[in-house]
């Protein structure tokens, strides 16, 4: 591998981080960035939402490439609160809102983190946890909602802030983004560190390699602080302009799904196995309209030959691929191309744009 050049962090590459992908000349304001339910943010509105967030981090006074963890289900705020800890120099620690209390302290205090952004639900178990000192690193405690224990609610923060672009120091393509926690298969939960450039990177390959336009649109059905949910598809799409659909974690309706992809022109979705075999039981699916349904992603464990054959029955033209990922190394380090899922079964694939296997 040769050096790095000396002029590179001074490069105009090297400054990019997260929110440029969102942030940038080319994608309208009042264009619809994320939906979730009833509720709708506009890429202006996202802007807007995630500086008031950077500024209110910066405000308390936050230190640099501090710890903020983020425990919630799919919703909405996700992106805007994890583009503003990138605004605010900080690291995001997305924590699973599926843990266990005493999962979800352990990870909180290995990760050292000074603030925690949590759903109503999860902030007692926290504050407790804090007062009897087993979070000594913990500062802020920020609620989704007004609940005892909290130090701030999130929307009275947001208020607070500032909607203007931050003079502070911001990251660079190397700097960190975030802590992703592993499932703990092996053992205890291992944190995998992302880089900015690595989750632009991951959404660049997935853009090229899985044709992700401004007018597509995918919808999430799994949890946002996975690599599944939040780095397959759902960034890149952002990257480009598109729309997300969140769906709301727990349980997973198959018939529900599949109107909903029907209803909204959904472009691209991510459908685990397990999924699948729900989805292929769904009453009257050919009657539905997936005219809008360009790519169905598979991943998690590979497809046995009958399944990828009633999965390109019951969606004729579609180009269905499965790919392979891991948290330590992105979202798509590899996949199988439709014309190739019966020829290679079982296959990991092909690598994805410029990855090395």
């Amino acid at each position: 591998m040769s050096a790095k050049p000396d002029n590179f962090d001074k490069s105009p590459w090297s400054r990019l981080n997260v929110i440029k992908m969102i942030d940038r000349p080319g994608i309208e304001s009042h264009q619809v960035a994320v939906v979730c339910e009833e509720k709708v943010r506009t890429y202006g509105d996202l802007r807007d939402r995630y500086r008031r967030v950077a500024s209110a981090l910066v405000d308390l006074g936050l230190e640099s490439m501090a710890r903020v963890g983020v425990t919630m289900t799919n919703r909405v705020e996700y992106f805007e609160v994890e583009m503003g800890i990138t605004g605010a120099n900080a690291i995001m620690v997305a924590l699973s809102w599926r843990l266990s209390g005493t999962e979800r302290i352990f990870l909180l205090a290995r990760s050292r983190a000074q603030a925690v952004i949590a759903e109503d639900r999860f902030v007692e178990p926290i504050a407790e946890a804090r007062r009897r000192g087993e979070l000594p690193d913990l500062r802020w405690i920020i609620a989704l909602g007004e609940v005892a224990g909290a130090d701030f609610d999130y929307e009275e923060l947001c208020a607070q802030g500032s909607g203007q672009v931050l003079e502070t120091p911001q990251p660079s393509l190397n700097d960190p983004h975030e802590i992703i926690y592993t499932s703990g298969t092996t053992g205890q939960a291992k944190g995998v560190l992302w880089a900015n450039g690595t989750v632009i990177w991951n959404s660049l390959q997935q853009i090229i390699d899985f044709g992700i336009r401004p007018w597509h649109g995918n919808y999430v059905t799994l949890d946002l602080n996975y690599i599944g949910g939040r780095h397959d598809f759902t960034l890149a799409m952002l990257h480009q302009g598109g729309t997300v659909h969140l769906r709301s974690s727990g349980g997973f309706d198959a018939q529900q799904v599949v109107e909903y992809v029907s209803e909204y022109g959904i472009s691209h979705v991510l459908w685990v196995p397990t999924m699948l075999y729900e989805i292929l039981k769904v009453p009257h699916l050919a009657e539905l309209d997936l005219s809008h349904l360009e790519v169905i992603m598979c991943g998690g464990s590979p497809l046995t030959r009958e399944m990828i054959g009633e999965m390109q029955a019951a969606f004729p033209g579609i180009d269905f691929m499965q790919v392979y990922g891991l948290t330590e190394g992105g979202g798509t380090t590899s996949f199988v191309p439709s014309q190739f899922l019966t020829t290679k079964v079982g296959s990991a694939g092909r690598a994805s744009m410029h990855n090395e296997i």
